[in-house]
């Protein structure tokens, strides 16, 4: 029967079954032939060869076989029966060994039906379960291949590599993406070490890894992601993000690692580094200059400036502290993200160091017409916390405070333990408009400011939350925005508190 193959529509396979006749026939006859009958079985289409396929004959019996037209010419009793399979007609002739006397020929008539319809019936029931298995087979083997086709297409398409090797490191087998990737074709990467893809000295080292690994040693970068670089053909080498899982296919150990290419990250970190450093040394140290030039021309030469010079000499001082900052934000960012801002981990008291920071944000309040006050515990508050990291995000809360809050209104800090764990509660409340809830998950990422209709009173680099959180998760603290009850905003945040 034919079979269309799935990877070709252009061409056909067959299934063949092939069976022996005489093997059949012993079989079906194996437990109940009479050692007096003789069997045979012609091929009715074959008219050049009349002679009997297959006989059963006992072999004190047996003698030269008798075509078909011999035996049915003789006066003798016999049976014949015809039936059709896989297209050809058969005959089945039973005969007995010695003559039958003409009163017994009855009997041994049925009797010969009887046991030839038997026959007929065990031969159709042994030709349909064969049939039926080879069916089930067919049909195993088209979902075997069509499910084959489609894990191959879902390879083929995916952007990222995918690689496997065996447990000595030999590729086993290799996606298009990772053809592409590394410039091999699959015949020149299958069955080849992986490390042929990878520089020295990982390329050296890369066998030992796997074999450490087997022998119970901790993984380095199985089950887990890592940042490596590659090597293509040409040479050229290319970063990537490598991970690497294990797997068991037919008892053997299988290791897939999938290859996500990152030039255009790597490319992009180095664009922000280089920015990060024109903003470090080409911007912020000529304000710095900037700033400390106006501020003494101010304290000078005061008696020998007019007022209108006096206020544009103000107007210059707040607009460079302001950049200022707004520099200093963006170093801060970047020092968090690549892990390098320090802590310095001292015992201090929060009450203090809160009061503190109110009375550096109290001019910014006053020119606001805003007005700051405390609520705080009787006894002093300790935790241990990076001293200028704290005071900074403090600073921030109040002056966002102070910012959004409407004249003659109050900004209040408070400070509390928390009653269900060894923390401690810091928040400052405004009587602003507020935070919408969609705005309340959004507000610590970076460059993320207030709505619209807000921003147009306020500025800022919207850096200043992102940052605080940074600083108060690296404390293992949470950090949080609520609407209070009444009207406006309250931002907290929550440390624990000092072991001593």
């Amino acid at each position: 029967m034919p079979i269309g193959n799935l990877n070709n529509g252009n061409q056909e396979s067959f299934l063949i079954g092939v069976f022996k006749i005489k093997d059949m026939i012993s079989s079906a006859f194996a437990d109940s032939v009479h050692p007096d009958l003789i069997i045979h079985v012609y091929d009715l289409n074959d008219e050049d060869n009349l002679y009997p396929l297959a006989s059963i004959v006992e072999s004190e019996h047996s003698s030269t076989l008798p075509t078909i037209e011999e035996l049915t010419d003789v006066n003798s009793l016999l049976n014949v029966s015809t039936i059709d399979i896989a297209g050809r007609q058969w005959a089945l002739v039973i005969k007995p060994v010695n003559p039958i006397e003409y009163k017994d020929s009855e009997y041994f008539a049925w009797l010969v039906s009887l046991l030839l319809l038997a026959v007929m019936l065990l031969v159709a029931m042994y030709l349909y379960s064969q049939i039926r298995h080879a069916s089930k087979n067919k049909e195993a083997h088209l979902q075997y291949l069509s499910l084959s086709e489609k894990l191959q297409a879902i390879l083929n398409n995916t952007v990222d590599g995918i690689i496997t090797i065996n447990h000595r490191g030999v590729i086993q087998s290799v996606n298009k993406a990772a053809l592409d990737m590394f410039g091999y074709s699959s015949e020149e990467m299958i069955g080849n070490n992986v490390n042929m893809i990878t520089p020295e000295p990982i390329r050296s080292e890369h066998d030992s890894y796997i074999k450490n690994y087997l022998d119970g040693k901790p993984p380095k970068v199985i089950g887990s992601g890592r940042d490596i670089e590659g090597v293509r053909k040409d040479g050229v080498k290319i970063p990537l993000r490598l991970g690497v899982s294990k797997a068991k296919v037919n008892d053997e150990v299988v290791f897939i690692g999938l290859l996500h290419d990152i030039s255009e990250r790597k490319n992009n970190e180095r664009i922000k580094d280089e920015f990060i450093s024109t903003v470090n040394h080409e911007l912020r140290t000529p304000l710095t200059s900037i700033l400390g030039s106006i501020q003494l021309i101010s304290k000078v030469a005061s008696d020998q400036l007019d007022k209108n010079t006096k206020k544009l000499l103000k107007i210059s001082e707040n607009n460079s502290r302001r950049i200022i900052r707004i520099v200093n934000d963006i170093l801060d960012l970047q020092k968090i993200n690549s892990g390098d801002m320090t802590f310095d981990f001292v015992d201090i008291d929060l009450v203090a160091l809160s009061r503190k920071s109110m009375e550096e944000c109290q001019p910014y309040a006053v020119q606001h017409g805003v007005t700051l006050d405390i609520v705080e515990p009787t006894e002093g508050i300790h935790v241990n916390a990076d001293k200028l990291r704290i005071a900074q995000v403090i600073t921030n809360f109040l002056s966002n405070a102070v910012k959004f809050s409407p004249e003659n209104t109050r900004v209040l800090v408070r400070i509390e333990l928390a009653t269900e764990s060894k923390s401690v509660v810091l928040s400052v409340e405004d009587e602003g408009p507020g935070i919408s809830r969609e705005f309340q998950d959004k507000i610590f990422q970076p460059f993320t400011q207030a709505e619209s209709h807000m921003t147009r009173k306020t500025s800022g680099t919207g850096l200043g939350l992102s940052i605080s959180k940074s600083i108060i998760e690296k404390h293992n603290g949470r950090i949080g925005v609520k609407n209070r009850a009444e009207v406006g905003a309250c931002f907290y945040f929550i440390l624990p508190l000092s072991e001593q």
